[in-house]
């Protein structure tokens, strides 16, 4: 530790001081006395012995023991720790010792390290120096106690910091224990302890020593560093560390203990300090004191010291020291280190005065000092000053003043000793402008977190940013973005001097950042530059994450194809509407839309036709409704509008018309013309539903109604919907079990051929007898088994139970007619369907020739490629293939050619008008025509008149079914009509 030693000596009450000396070293603030080897004092400063006023508690009474003769031990024995080792310095055991204490002064709590170094010669004694390290003290407590800045202590600390787990194990490794160690923190995190660093052998006599100390044994490693500090005691010893290349070198390390709030210990802090240059400086000490060992050998003898040997002192003292005129400021005296610090020669220094090389924002409070000293207020005083170097620039040092009298009540002049401390304040100063950058982006970077919109939080940066500028009162920040200016107060189109960077979101650039002084000042490069590119970084990042969130949000809550709000945005909504209308007592009305054959077009002309026009009708919802009104996509082809704060149901039905005379309009689509409709359920609130689910179940239920209507119109719910709804459930529920209780019934209706009428097929048709309903109408139940799906399970048993009852009456040796079996859809989708054929056929033992398979017009569109490949493989099987209900549905005639069809059944609504309709007789004319081309039988359905059978058989057709001919019969009605071979 540096330090200028001015020893005071004094022997024996018959002895004369050297005034000289006394004069020369009383001055120093630094508290110094020397003991000889009894430990008896020899040698004392002035300031040793204000010290030990300032800090008596029992006035007098320490003063009258830390005299010259006192036994400066006994004084000790107050503290054990202090009195052992200032024995084994006198004795020889220890090179020399440290020992650290406070003491309350009348203002304040003050540190001192108390430094024990041998004299010279062996068993002369020892130099005892106490050094103020009150500020060092001030400096430990902050580092522990300000954890929010602990990233730019880290960061910017001198000195090396090391953080380890509870067992050793490094954690934080930060720049300056890099530097000093020579070691990279990747090298060291998570990997080693700190006893890497550390010399084995000094390890191991620590480990010996604290063992005795603590009363416990400790083996040599990381327990060893620690030891003290998880016994909760003061941890701060010198220590030799080690660095990569295997210099050795001195450190003052203090370990702490990290602990949770619970107190369990979480693990240790390190913080090294190199004191290499203080071991130098008290080498210098120990050989300046070396050079005085004549001088103390006897301590009944008093240095007589000659000019000559004073000069040598105060030249070669490691500080600055000069003698300057109270009353002048003029300089009388002034060694080498003093010139060097501010670049002048010890015979310049004489020319010059105080008061010129003091820089004037100091001058005052140092002028003020000098008045306090010669008044007497105070014995010495200590501050921090700037001099003017010889070259111009400004020389930071730490100046102590101690007055000297010759014979005068006032001071004739004044001893001042500097110490260079520029670095330090520059260090202090960087640190400074650090913190202020730290608490810039720690401030951003928590307002970050926040959903805030981008004018407050471009506000909040441009806030921050310009406190953290090294002058904020003349800096001026813009922020540009996307068009938009943010800017402050001072901000001005002609401020020229700045520094700018560009804000990037997603690699592309949306702006920029702009900070000027308002006067020409230097910016602190590259650090400011850094700063702002730093924020312009974070803002991109963050307009970026906000973008993402954004999409995220709307992806989550808008459907993908359309961009529509999804469900769970409408249900939202619809809620808010509801809200609002409830406390405004208004109305409002959801209108659930189906698009009514959507599904063929999708299935016919593919999925990508089928997206394009539900964009389309998208496009054309959202233009038939209001601002406030949302559209939304339920799924599928299904839409639903929401109108908030209607006055009347008038209102809903002029935008459900609205909807339905727009959608009827053609779409082009990929050159294509599409038309399609749509059936409209609409439910109002409050009276069908006062919440969301139930508004939108009324919707849906009043759309089903549409769809029952005949479809392309709007139904308003009403109460007794619900009511077929339920019953409709509980038809669906009781289907489910009228297979396994056998309440489901074979009819077959003849197909007849002429001229005989004698049956030339039999169409199987499906009846239900419901325990309770009594029979009930296939158009009843069908419907909702193609629904739940149960049409497959019950289509396979109508094809079992037609194969056992054609096997029936083969072994009851009757000639049975082809039975014809109506296929559904699902069915036909069902990949099992040709094995399940084969399967029943097998087990029924019937042939595949003595089955005909009807399908619908509509499902020849469906998938084309596939159907054409099953009803191929039907049709290799024996089985005969007929198209159902011809003429109505949406298929192309070129099909005809494709698929391997045997015969055409004419839809009765042809049949029905055709005595009155000339049109539906041109059709049936038509079909038959073309059926007799292609070589595939044509059946009538539908006969019930004479008229039509009539007209019928003229135009060709052979096969006949209907009421004119038969109504559908039981299995014994038919077999009462069979024929015996």
């Amino acid at each position: 530790m540096n330090a200028n030693v001015n020893v005071h000596f004094s022997g024996n009450a018959s002895e004369e001081p050297v005034p000289r000396a006394q004069t020369t070293l009383d001055p120093n603030a630094t508290q110094v006395i020397v003991l000889n080897r009894d430990g008896i004092i020899v040698a004392v400063n002035e300031s040793w012995r204000r010290f030990s006023v300032e800090n008596d508690t029992d006035p007098g009474k320490l003063a009258m023991h830390m005299e010259i003769g006192a036994n400066y031990l006994d004084v000790s024995k107050v503290n054990l720790e202090a009195y052992e080792g200032i024995l084994m310095v006198l004795d020889g055991r220890l090179p020399n010792f440290n020992f650290e204490y406070s003491c309350h002064s009348p203002n304040e709590q003050r540190w001192f390290l108390m430094s024990v170094t041998p004299l010279g010669m062996k068993d002369s004694g020892v130099v005892i120096t106490h050094y103020n390290i009150t500020e060092h003290k001030h400096l430990e407590e902050e580092i522990v106690t300000k954890t929010a800045w602990q990233e730019a202590v880290l960061n910017y600390a001198n000195f090396a910091i090391i953080a380890t787990t509870p067992d050793g194990v490094i954690q934080t490794f930060n720049p300056a224990a890099e530097r000093m160690l020579g070691y990279k923190a990747e090298e060291m995190i998570n990997k080693v302890t700190p006893a890497i660093i550390h010399d084995p052998s000094e390890v191991a006599e620590r480990a010996k020593l604290f063992s005795e100390e603590l009363n416990v044994t400790i083996e040599p490693g990381f327990e060893v560093l620690i030891a003290k500090s998880r016994g909760n005691l003061q941890n701060e010893h010198e220590w030799i560390y080690i660095r990569k290349d295997g210099i050795r070198f001195p450190v003052l390390l203090t370990v702490l203990t990290l602990r949770n709030p619970s107190g369990i210990i979480i693990g240790f802090l390190g913080m090294a300090l190199d004191i290499t240059e203080q071991k130098i400086a008290e080498a210098k000490i120990r050989a300046l004191n070396e050079s005085l060992e004549d001088l103390v050998a006897e301590h009944t003898r008093v240095l007589t010291g000659s000019e000559k040997r004073f000069q040598e002192l105060f030249e070669q003292a490691a500080v600055g020291v000069a003698q300057i005129d109270t009353t002048t400021g003029r300089f009388l005296r002034a060694n080498q280190k003093y010139a060097n610090i501010i670049g002048y020669t010890s015979a310049e220094m004489l020319a010059l005065d105080f008061h010129s090389i003091t820089h004037p924002d100091d001058l005052e409070d140092n002028l003020a000092n000098i008045e306090r000293l010669k008044s007497g207020e105070i014995h010495e005083f200590e501050m921090e000053k700037r001099l003017f170097h010889k070259n111009g620039r400004d020389i930071w040092v730490n100046l102590t003043v101690s007055p000297m009298w010759a014979s005068n009540a006032i001071p004739d002049y004044h001893i001042a000793v500097v110490q260079d401390i520029t670095k330090r304040k520059q260090t202090e100063f960087i640190m400074h402008e650090r913190l202020k950058e730290v608490r810039c982006l720690y401030a951003i970077r928590r307002k970050m977190e926040s959903a805030s919109p981008v004018s407050e939080f471009c506000q909040e940066i441009i806030t921050h940013l310009r406190g953290a500028m090294q002058f904020p009162e003349i800096a001026a920040v813009v922020i540009e973005l996307d068009g938009e200016r943010f800017i402050t107060e001072n901000y001005s189109q002609y401020l020229t001097h700045g520094l700018l960077t560009p804000i990037k979101i997603n690699g592309k650039e949306h702006g920029c950042l702009r900070i000027f002084y308002s006067e020409n000042r230097s910016f602190l490069l590259p650090e400011e530059q850094d700063l702002i590119d730093t924020i312009a970084d974070d803002l991109g990042r963050w307009l970026e994450h906000r973008q993402a969130e954004q999409r995220i949000v709307k992806m989550a809550t808008h459907d993908v194809l359309t961009g529509l709000p999804n469900r769970l945005l409408l249900q939202d909504r619809i809620a808010q509407a509801m809200a609002h209308d409830r406390r405004r007592h208004e109305q409002a009305a959801v209108l659930f839309i189906d698009l009514d054959h959507f599904k063929i077009i999708n299935d016919s002309l593919g999925h990508e036709v089928g997206d394009l026009l539900l964009q389309e009708v998208a496009a054309r919802l959202a233009t038939t409704v209001r601002s406030e009104d949302t559209v939304a996509r339920q799924g599928g082809d299904e839409f639903i509008v929401l109108l908030p704060n209607i006055t009347s149901a008038q209102d809903a039905e002029a935008v459900a018309k609205k909807i339905l005379n727009g959608l009827i309009q053609p779409f082009h689509i990929h050159e294509k013309e599409l038309h399609i409709g749509a059936s409209i359920g609409i439910a109002l609130f409050p009276e069908n539903g006062k919440s969301v689910d139930t508004l939108m179940k009324s919707s849906d239920i009043a759309m089903y109604h549409a769809k029952e209507s005949g479809r392309n119109n709007y139904q308003f719910f009403a109460p007794e919907m619900n009511k077929i709804v339920a019953e409709k459930h509980n038809l669906s529920t009781y289907l489910r079990h009228a297979l396994e209780r056998n309440e489901l019934l074979l009819y077959f209706q003849p197909v007849v051929d002429i001229p005989g009428k004698k049956p030339a097929s039999l169409e199987v048709l499906l009846r239900w007898q419901h325990p309770q309903q009594g029979l009930i109408s296939p158009d009843k139940f069908i419907p909702l088994a193609e629904e739940t799906g149960m049409i497959v399970p019950i289509g396979e048993w109508v094809l079992r139970q037609s194969c056992l009852q054609i096997r029936a009456w083969q072994e009851q040796g009757y000639d049975v007619p082809k039975l014809a079996i109506n296929l559904s859809v699902r069915q036909l989708r069902q990949k099992t369907l040709i094995a399940d054929i084969i399967r029943i056929l097998n087990e029924t033992g019937v042939e595949a020739s003595c089955l005909a398979l009807e399908i619908t017009e509509s499902m020849l569109v469906e998938n084309v490629e596939a159907m054409i490949q099953t009803l191929n493989q039907l049709s290799a099987l024996g089985l005969e293939i007929s198209i159902d209900d011809f003429g109505i549905g949406y298929s192309s005639l070129s099909y005809l050619k494709r698929y391997p069809i045997d015969t055409l059944k004419i839809d009765k609504s042809f049949v029905r008008d055709i005595a009155t309709d000339p049109d539906d007789a041109a059709i049936i004319e038509a079909i038959i025509a073309m059926a007799c081309r292609l070589k595939i039988k044509v059946i009538a359905e539908g006969v019930e008149t004479e008229e039509q059978f009539t007209f019928l058989a003229r135009q060709g057709c052979r096969l006949f079914q209907g009421f004119y001919f038969s109504q559908p019969l039981t299995a014994t009605k038919v077999r009462n009509k069979l024929r015996k071979h």
